[in-house]
């Protein structure tokens, strides 16, 4: 939100209303499940910005280091080596400041 001013002001209320509020919200999926399945989407479709984000917050709805790294391997063999590889990198720094915290 600090990066949110007059122009962007709109894109972001619609996405903390529908893309992170309802979607987020509806029944038949944990948290944890959406986290996963939106890395995957992420990683696959080559948004690296969203997808460092979405590590983070993957790693908050209780989503381990682990799961994550196994999501991105799955992405080696149905989108593509490079695929895995830019997400790997977009997120190994936030995993890897979870791991400094964490000791």
């Amino acid at each position: 939100m600090a990066g949110v001013d007059e122009f962007t002001k709109d894109l972001q209320e619609y996405l903390n209303s529908f893309c992170w509020g309802v979607t987020w919200i509806r029944p038949g999926l944990d948290r944890r499940t959406r986290s996963l399945l939106t890395l995957a989407i992420l990683g696959a479709t080559g948004k690296t910005s969203e997808l460092a984000s979405h590590t983070r917050g993957a790693l908050h709805n209780g989503c381990s280091t682990d799961e994550i790294k196994e999501v991105f391997l799955h992405l080696a063999t149905y989108a593509g080596v490079p695929t895995a590889v830019e997400a790997f990198r977009a997120a190994q720094p936030i995993v890897s400041k979870s791991a400094d915290r964490a000791t």
